[in-house]
């Protein structure tokens, strides 16, 4: 018996790793094109593509938080419907603007209030 839990226990891992790595191949496919553009949008400013690059390494690095189940979505969704927003709350841009050489006061027109 325990020959045997040995062996399924070492299967269970091989079969966790094999499906770490699908899931890992398949988000890299799933955001290369993406992540390419936006790239490409802003090469001439080296900072911002590495804070991309960042971004998709760590997408990468926490793919499973991304995957779940559609039972657990609509659950979540249901009880706590920012739920479905919190894997992307870290990857929010925080823009923060330096006025001071400005004369009086910026003019801000948002066209969309939240």
């Amino acid at each position: 018996m325990k020959k045997t839990m040995d062996m399924v226990r070492g299967h269970d891992k091989k079969l966790n790793e094999e499906l770490k790595k699908l899931n890992h191949d398949v988000a890299l496919y799933t955001i290369e094109k993406f992540i390419n553009d936006i790239k490409s949008d802003y090469k001439d400013i080296a900072e911002v593509v590495g804070v991309i690059e960042e971004v998709k390494e760590d997408i990468l690095k926490n793919v499973d938080i991304f995957i779940t189940s559609q039972l657990q979505a609509s659950q979540a969704q249901v009880i706590f419907p920012w739920m479905k927003e919190v894997p992307f709350k870290k990857y929010e841009v925080n823009l923060i603007v330096d006025n001071s050489g400005s004369a009086g006061a910026p003019v801000i027109i948002e066209q969309n209030p939240t």
